[in-house]
């Protein structure tokens, strides 16, 4: 049987991988080899062979984590040799509901149809400044064409109305290209402590 295993740190968690049951410290076990897995918070896990074949007590020191600066991010360099201005097309499109009936019905759709111009010129606008450039927006009148929609086991011909616009947006190479970044403190990580030798059970 093994009278005990004396890990380093104390309260590291001891367990018998292949014995059936929770370790203790006099647990009985039959003579042979088992797997030994030894944890502890902020350690290194250890895991070894045991071979039994009468009473021991087997110690190990296991190795700690510690903080060490991690130089493998480094600051990304402007690219060189740009054209002065490059130019995207942006395009985009609302969608305006639709409802077949009288004059009240055209009246409010021709008022959401002005809404969605305006919507559609503002996000145009705000997608080219967000991207650095200027440019323009060109936005069409609202347009409506009929749509074929398999409804209830027939084809209902609806109508699909939107609003469509561009922009000629014009960025310019300070803008789209990132710059090199300034020398920032190196991040740290957790490492295994290089001072520590390779843990080993004893007896």
């Amino acid at each position: 049987m093994v009278r005990a295993v004396n890990p380093v740190p104390a309260d590291a968690h001891v367990e018998l991988i292949d014995s059936g049951q929770p370790y203790h410290p006099g647990i009985p076990l039959a003579p042979k080899r088992y797997r030994l897995r030894i944890t502890a918070a902020h350690y290194q896990a250890f895991e070894a062979s045991l071979v039994l074949k009468s009473d021991v007590t087997a110690s190990v020191k296991l190795c700690p984590y510690v903080m060490r600066p991690d130089y493998s991010a480094e600051p990304v360099a402007a690219t060189r040799g740009l054209p002065s201005s490059s130019v995207q097309n942006l395009s985009d499109r609302i969608n305006i509901p639709t409802a077949p009936g009288g004059e009240l019905v055209r009246r409010t759709e021709a008022m959401l149809c002005v809404r969605a111009q305006s919507d559609l010129r503002t996000r145009l606008a705000a997608r080219c400044q967000n991207m650095g450039g200027q440019g323009a927006p060109l936005v069409n009148p609202c347009a409506c064409q009929p749509v074929s929609t398999y409804i209830e086991g027939r084809y209902v011909v609806t109508q699909s109305c939107g609003v469509t616009g561009t922009v000629a947006c014009a960025v310019s190479p300070t803008a789209a290209v990132p710059q090199a970044r300034p020398a920032a403190p190196p991040l740290a990580r957790m490492v295994v402590d290089p001072s520590c030798p390779a843990p080993a059970l004893s007896y």
